[in-house]
């Protein structure tokens, strides 16, 4: 019975344990919600936005990276420019994994929105970005997207032609 009580009692310190950094994980998006909500302009907000996502990058927490901007996707602008790049372009042009690896998600949630041809301070597209980067895990996503994306064109516009 002794032990039985010892096993449960650490059973219930390591969910407690679990439920607090859950929590403490958690409250930090909603303390950002309302720092992005006290933003008086537009651009603010995309700023208050894209700064947080970049320190969730950063530190490779891509749950609450991709929980982040999920919350905050109706009011973020994937093509909002800030120091002349577009998030896109951070990702693309970033050496850490955890930056080039959330590409999959950042595009699954904003597909209709990008646009591809935007250019940075330099002129340069995510694509040249990655290809300066020498990034080949995040070319061959970009050409992989891009002839999914001429295939559907071609297959659309033969419709149209029949």
């Amino acid at each position: 019975n002794q032990r039985f009580y010892i096993y449960k009692k650490k059973i219930n310190y390591a969910k407690d344990f679990e439920s607090e950094k859950k929590e403490e994980k958690y409250g930090i998006l909603e303390e950002w919600k309302q720092a992005v909500k006290k933003a008086k302009t537009k651009q603010e907000k995309q700023q208050e936005i894209r700064l947080r996502l970049v320190r969730l990058l950063e530190s490779k927490k891509s749950d609450l990276t991709s929980q982040w901007l999920a919350e905050t996707r109706d009011e973020f602008d994937i093509n909002y420019k800030m120091d002349h790049k577009t998030l896109l372009h951070e990702i693309c042009s970033n050496d850490n994994s955890s930056f080039y690896l959330f590409l999959p998600v950042v595009v699954s949630m904003f597909s209709n929105e990008i646009d591809w041809t935007l250019t940075d301070a330099n002129g340069k597209t995510p694509l040249l970005c990655a290809k300066e980067k020498q990034n080949q895990v995040v070319l061959e996503y970009l050409l992989i997207l891009m002839l999914m994306f001429l295939e559907t064109k071609i297959k659309w516009m033969n419709w149209i032609n029949i």
